[in-house]
């Protein structure tokens, strides 16, 4: 009877969870719709990024250029330098990882579970804390980083005359990897580059526990040879500081940086394409977790057929009863989502919402027609 209700009650909470994500996830792709449809009436594409106008101060506007900065980024630990917006220092140990595998056999008429430890050394950006293992007086770890993860951002990133704000130069965020060279810096902290890696290690080739490698990254190219190009859409602030946009009836805010030449009509249309495809991937999510939901209360409802309703979903099949009730509450959240903006599609929907319901329905009275 505990196993009864504690299955009851999981896959009710699973269903009224992917319920809940279902009409956050609608709520999401209408405001993120609405304000792109937004931005596409008021956007001022402007003609030069080398001269700021301050009628547009407070406006959203879209520009193109390539990325500037003032100085180049350097680690000077290691000597490494590069002409770009950010740059980030990545940080890998060489350490032991513990594996608990459990097997089971028949011993004596039981089932017995044994549990053993396998351990495989790799390459681990975070910390393995080996107190822990099994066996930790053979496994053991260093409890620190000699070097540690570190991100560089450039003091003041340019297009034209616009300044970029700290959450534009975020949305820089096409990493790629420096190529790294031997300098002064590196033969004197004794290290070795293999790989394009950054070794303190006897052999790289072998390494121990204990070794660690580094590599770096940079998003954001404002070498003045080969620049970044970009495309923004902001709002403009006092001084040509490009700032996110935000729509007080909607409460959200805008703020798009693409790479490469676009227009506005582009961008959005890249944006929307964006949103539709975020927002099916979540409903597809969303109904799976209401189908597991549903498998297991229809699993646990063949002990509840005395009730004609379900009695006549259960009688097609657990698989079938399953599939159609989820996707009659995908359908109705969808709906919910779209009610007060899209009420015609709402009713559509609520409508396509018993059709699972109505053909499963007829199926079971198929199915007992037959016997």
């Amino acid at each position: 009877m505990c196993n009864f209700a504690f299955g009851c009650i999981c896959g009710a909470l699973l269903v009224c969870a992917a319920a809940i994500f279902l009409l956050w996830n609608e709520g999401r792709a209408v405001r993120r719709a609405q304000i792109l449809d937004e931005a596409l009436s008021l956007c001022h594409p402007l003609a030069s990024n080398e001269v700021v106008f301050d009628t547009h101060n407070g406006h959203l506007v879209h520009l193109t250029g390539s990325l500037t900065t003032t100085e180049p980024l350097i680690d000077v630990q290691f000597g490494v330098s590069i002409w770009s917006a950010r740059l980030r220092r990545t940080v890998e140990m060489y350490q032991w990882v513990e594996e608990r595998r459990t097997t089971e056999h028949e011993e004596d008429g039981e089932t017995r579970s044994v549990v053993t430890y396998h351990y495989t050394r790799e390459w681990r950006k975070e910390l393995v804390d080996s107190r822990f293992f099994d066996e930790q007086w053979l496994h053991k770890n260093p409890s620190t980083f000699p070097v540690g993860y570190k991100e560089w951002r450039a003091p003041q990133t340019t297009v034209g005359s616009f300044h970029l704000s700290p959450a534009l130069i975020e949305l820089l965020s096409d990493w790629k990897p420096v190529q790294l060279s031997v300098n002064q810096e590196m033969e004197r902290e004794g290290v070795d580059i293999y790989n394009n890696f950054i070794y303190y290690s006897r052999n790289p080739w072998s390494p121990d526990v204990g070794d660690v490698r580094i590599r770096y990254d940079y998003a954001g190219l404002s070498d003045a040879a080969n620049p970044s190009h970009v495309s923004i859409i902001a709002c403009q602030s006092p001084g040509g500081e490009l700032t996110a946009y935000f729509s007080p009836d909607m409460g959200e805010e805008l703020l798009l940086l693409h790479y490469g030449i676009e227009s506005h009509e582009e961008m959005l249309s890249k944006e929307h394409t964006s949103n539709m495809i975020t927002t099916w991937v979540y409903r597809g999510i969303g109904w799976c977790g209401s189908f597991v939901g549903f498998l297991i209360i229809t699993n646990i409802g063949r002990f509840l057929e005395d009730f004609p309703v379900l009695r006549e979903i259960l009688n097609c099949g657990l698989l079938m009863a399953s599939l159609s009730l989820a996707s009659s509450v995908t359908l109705v959240s969808i709906a919910i989502g779209w009610l007060r903006h899209r009420p015609l599609i709402a009713i559509a929907l609520f409508s396509a919402a018993a059709v699972p319901y109505m053909v499963t329905k007829q199926r079971a009275g198929n199915l007992r027609s037959n016997q």
